[in-house]
């Protein structure tokens, strides 16, 4: 059973998910924060997103479009291609960096 530490102040406060997880299993990591930005009809795009969803990882999909342009992915990311992976704020790259990245 998991039960909140005694501290001043609110006794009913409730943790995270986070601070559960550590209970249960010390050596547990958590899941990165994964955001992925695409374009439209892009089969790199595509092919990453399926091997996210393959490691069971959740992520933000940012899609290029007239409010969010190449000048932001430029900005970000340094390159000019979708998609562009991220993971923790840490750039990972294109499709086949993220392959190269679980391998």
């Amino acid at each position: 059973m998991f039960i909140e530490p005694e501290v001043e102040g609110d006794s009913f406060s409730i943790s995270d998910a986070d601070t559960v997880l550590k209970h249960i299993n010390p050596d547990a990591r958590p899941l990165p924060t994964v955001t992925i930005i695409t374009r439209k009809g892009c089969p790199y795009c595509t092919r990453a997103k399926e091997l996210l969803e393959a490691k069971g990882l959740p992520y933000e999909e940012v899609e290029l479009n007239s409010e969010v342009t190449n000048r932001s992915l430029t900005a970000l990311s340094g390159a000019h291609t979708t998609p562009q992976v991220f993971m923790d704020g840490k750039l990972i790259g294109g499709a086949d960096d993220l392959e190269a990245y679980f391998s």
